[in-house]
């Protein structure tokens, strides 16, 4: 009985350690999906990745031009939804306005 006791203690406590490392090894990442018209082609998408990808602090990038999005994880400490916006907006590709963030996991698969 003891052994079972302090199996499920060592378990709760180490679930609970890859769960605070998990959250501090992200902290400051933000995901988002951005609702873009003008994404309407894989080549449009291949552009938009191409300038998403050319910011500083952007991490990972996915378009679908079926429904004229792009998903992007980020480094919040070095970028920000209004500068992604903006730099979209003069390359061509303005943002609608409602923003969802998303949960960071979705980039980990």
């Amino acid at each position: 009985m003891k052994n079972i006791k302090l199996f499920t203690v060592i378990f709760l406590l180490s679930l609970f350690l890859v769960v605070v490392s998990y959250q501090s090894a992200f902290a400051g990442y933000r995901a988002v999906r951005l609702t873009v018209p003008a994404i309407v082609s894989l080549d449009t998408a291949n552009k938009a990745v191409f300038i998403l990808e050319s910011i500083d602090g952007v991490i990972k990038v996915r378009t679908n031009y079926n429904a004229h999005t792009a998903e992007l994880l980020f480094d919040d400490e070095k970028t920000s939804v209004k500068k992604i916006k903006k730099t979209l907006r003069r390359e061509g590709f303005p943002v609608k306005r409602k923003v969802k963030y998303l949960d960071i996991s979705t980039f980990l698969t």
